[in-house]
């Protein structure tokens, strides 16, 4: 019997990538051949190119919506703002509702930039087919910036601030392996998958059937708006998995320049696991990374805020 896979991604201002995105669509639905049908859920707002036109000829021959707006709305780059965390996560669900009365087996979740092997559809819904508990896969979306803890790694996982481990610890930011935890850590250098309490990657793969829950939307009030979303599949008892051999890749075409107090903060973090046997040597040490963390922690908020300031008196 043919499974449906329905597949929503946000959009603007794409045509200078996007022939390789839809692309990259086709070449999935090629893989999977006649055992998949795919439905399409599209959101672009306020493109100022010919984005909305080439998305609406290409869905000409296929399945699907195209949701398009013009809000004024700004440009956000990707920053842990408030204000584009409430935005992504109003775009998201309104991708969300329009599959509202569609009947499909799987959820692709696509940020429109990333880069992907043809076979990637294929191993993630082959993983969650044989893994009854997992509610959500993500894949291992890599950055072309080099890893700031391994020197010998020349990129670095992209989506660390959606990524929270199953002890409430932020992803590592430049770093290949994102974890912070012994055990996690250990499980992606074997290429195990990791279980977590919240990612995205820029691809993930959701059980259809949780979707009629009406409460799995995103909610982008409290931060990240992935955290909710993964929260509510959770609370459903079903696991979120990061897999380091679902291989994706983000290209930036600009220089990042990782951010100094928010490195350090993140190499105290990681020094600071290492000493959690309860002896009074470690106890001393921890205590000095505390202090660290505190004034690292301190003055990368009063950075992030003072160019804040600055961008508005511009």
């Amino acid at each position: 019997m043919t499974k449906t896979i329905a597949v929503i991604s946000l959009w603007r201002d794409s045509q200078t990538y996007i022939h390789t995105s839809l692309n990259q669509l086709r070449f999935q639905e090629d893989e999977l051949g006649n055992d998949y049908s795919f439905f399409y859920s599209f959101y672009e707002n306020d493109s100022v190119d010919d984005t909305s036109k080439i998305l609406k000829e290409w869905l000409e021959d296929r399945q699907g919506i195209l949701l398009t707006e013009k809000l004024n709305h700004p440009k956000w780059e990707s920053v842990p703002s408030r204000t584009r965390t409430e935005a992504m996560a109003q775009y998201r669900n309104i991708c969300l509702y329009s599959l509202r009365d569609k009947k499909y087996d799987y959820l692709f979740i696509i940020d429109s930039d990333i880069y992907y092997a043809n076979d990637l559809f294929k191993s993630m819904i082959h993983l969650i087919d044989n893994n009854q508990m997992y509610g959500m896969i993500t894949s291992n979306t890599q950055q072309n910036v080099s890893d700031k803890f391994d020197l010998s790694k020349s990129t670095s996982y992209y989506d660390s601030w959606a990524l929270k481990d199953l002890q409430g610890n932020q992803g590592l930011s430049f770093a290949y392996n994102p974890f912070v935890m012994t055990a996690d850590r250990r499980k992606w250098n074997r290429s195990s998958p990791v279980s977590v309490a919240s990612a995205f990657g820029g691809i993930s793969l959701v059980r259809g059937e949780l979707l009629q829950e009406e409460k799995l939307i995103w909610n982008g009030d409290l931060g990240c708006e992935h955290w909710y979303f993964c929260q509510k599949i959770r609370e459903m008892n079903y696991s979120i998995i990061v897999h380091p051999l679902l291989l994706a890749e983000v290209r930036h075409i600009h220089v990042v320049r990782p951010d100094l107090f928010l490195l350090i903060f993140d190499k105290l973090r990681l020094i600071q696991n290492r000493f959690k046997n309860n002896t009074v040597h470690n106890r001393l040490k921890n205590m000095v990374i505390d202090c660290g963390l505190y004034i690292f922690n301190f003055l990368f908020f009063l950075k992030k805020n003072i160019s804040r300031m600055i961008k508005l008196f511009i």
